[in-house]
């Protein structure tokens, strides 16, 4: 007899959803966790007080590893607290998501409810989903589940 799981959760296990997905080609949701307010309905890059110069290191490795030249779509969600630091030359988010994303000329958009917030939606990861960056929509192309 077959016991399905679900893996769901967010920040900390983005790494783990990715991995799973790679390796067996499971679905899995980036999705809130108990303690979060759930929304009546419920591929993607949030965090939470994270310094703009450390997100720019993260999509330059990203990008230094090649993985920005295999992304299809670019869609990022909430970063709470991301603000420029204080010092001369610091960037903002939006100018560090031109430099890494723009040129892959792939859709993307900022601003869906994912991440860091008390409403968010739940993602699956793994899924066909189509991106929309002049609306800002994301659509799931696929059941998530059979």
């Amino acid at each position: 007899m077959v016991h399905p799981k679900v893996l769901a959760g967010y920040s900390d296990i983005a790494a783990l959803h990715c991995g799973l997905h790679a390796r067996t080609g499971l679905v899995t949701f980036h999705a809130p966790t108990v303690l979060a307010s759930w929304p009546p309905f419920s591929v993607f890059f949030e965090d939470l007080n994270e310094e703009v110069y450390r997100v720019d290191r993260m999509l330059t490795q990203l990008r230094l590893a090649g993985l920005l030249d295999r992304i299809r779509g670019f869609v990022l969600g909430t970063c709470t607290n991301c603000d420029p630091g204080e010092g001369y030359g610091s960037l903002t988010l939006e100018e560090v998501l031109d430099e890494h994303v723009r040129p892959s000329g792939v859709p993307a958009f900022q601003g869906a409810m994912v991440g860091h917030q008390p409403r968010q939606f739940t993602l699956p990861v793994g899924v066909l989903a189509e991106i929309d960056a002049d609306a800002g929509t994301l659509r799931m192309l696929e059941p998530a589940v059979a």
